[in-house]
């Protein structure tokens, strides 16, 4: 109200002018504002970015722990997957041995019984339970 006061005081030339002058401080305030709004702006707009990189950097080096993990578990199952590979050959290797070793003990109990039986009476062995339990001195 005291603007307006002011300005009905002077002569419309000087109203022109002032009211120029305060429009121009006017347009400069705005100005002065939309820069700082601008310039925080692109300040919240740089930490955004910062933050972002810095997840995506963070989520890379967690991927590359998991992967590289990952690798580590899947070697260890190969290699005890192998392990016991190795030890069923080794046991299957064995249980043939005693196997072929029983059928031979059989053919020569076989060859010198006075019963004198023949193959046919006995039953096949199929499993490794089935096998006789003799010792050979």
């Amino acid at each position: 109200m005291s603007q307006t006061l002011k300005y009905l005081k002077l002569s419309p030339s000087e109203r022109l002018t002032a009211m120029r002058k305060q429009a121009e401080e006017n347009l400069e305030k705005c100005r002065t504002h939309i820069g700082l709004v601008n310039t925080k702006i692109t300040e919240i707009s740089e930490k955004k970015q910062k933050i972002l990189t810095e997840i995506s950097t963070s989520f890379n080096i967690l991927k590359e722990a998991l992967e590289e993990r990952q690798n580590i578990l899947e070697k260890e199952i190969i290699d005890k997957a192998d392990e016991e590979i190795e030890k069923f050959e080794e046991i299957k290797e064995e249980a043939q041995e005693l196997y072929d070793a029983s059928n031979i003990a059989l053919e020569h109990l076989m060859g010198s019984n006075e019963c004198d039986l023949d193959k046919e009476d006995l039953k096949p062995i199929t499993q490794l339970s089935e096998l006789p339990t003799v010792e050979i001195n």
